[in-house]
């Protein structure tokens, strides 16, 4: 069964990777767990991408203030 776990997460990553989705293993396994917890996908990829936008306007601000 863990032989499984670790090739199914091998294959996420790689489809993760050829996507370019910048997420790291670490990440996707978590969001795999949240999904296979009930968690919606499709609002679980709504919430990473505004904390990313969040991160890059604190980026940005950050920059721009002495």
């Amino acid at each position: 069964m863990e032989h499984q776990v670790q090739q199914a997460m091998e294959v996420i990553t790689e489809m993760s990777d050829m996507l370019n989705t910048g997420l790291t293993r670490e990440q996707l396994a978590l969001v795999v767990d949240l999904c296979e917890k009930g968690v919606n996908p499709e609002a679980l990829a709504a919430v990473i991408t505004e904390i990313r936008r969040e991160a890059e306007a604190l980026k940005a601000e950050a920059a721009h203030t002495p």
